[in-house]
């Protein structure tokens, strides 16, 4: 869905196996990130509150799926 509104989408998914390459990997990615978009259900991920508090901390715009499906990306906030 993201993909296809215009997104570049990261995926946990992609993150290595290890506590540490996790968080690493997460960090380089939020850092990287213009918006954190929070997907349904993201509550029942633990690693998703350091993702959010990462990006809340570091600027970056954090908003829900409606929010990130309802504009074109480079119309949310930077």
């Amino acid at each position: 869905m993201l993909r296809r509104a215009g997104y570049s989408v990261w995926t946990p998914v992609s993150a290595p196996d290890d506590l540490a390459g996790s968080l690493r990997w997460t960090v380089e990615r939020v850092l990287e990130a213009d918006v954190v978009v929070e997907l349904p259900g993201w509550e029942i991920g633990s690693a998703t509150d350091v993702e959010l508090t990462l990006a809340t901390a570091m600027g970056v715009s954090v908003v829900n799926l409606a929010e990130a499906l309802s504009v074109e990306p480079e119309r949310l906030p930077a």
